[in-house]
């Protein structure tokens, strides 16, 4: 996952929130970066 989303999802969730026209756009865009913070946390830990 790391190789494919991480140098372009922060960005593109980014992106979303930003949008003003719909709320819908700017609550995707929240819950993937949370779901990218998560994952990239997750992927710091020790296995």
């Amino acid at each position: 996952m790391a190789a494919h989303l991480k140098p372009w999802a922060a960005r593109f969730f980014a992106d979303l929130e930003a949008v003003e026209a719909s709320g819908f756009y700017r609550a995707v865009g929240g819950l993937g970066r949370t779901m990218m913070d998560i994952e990239n946390a997750a992927a710091e830990l020790a296995a």
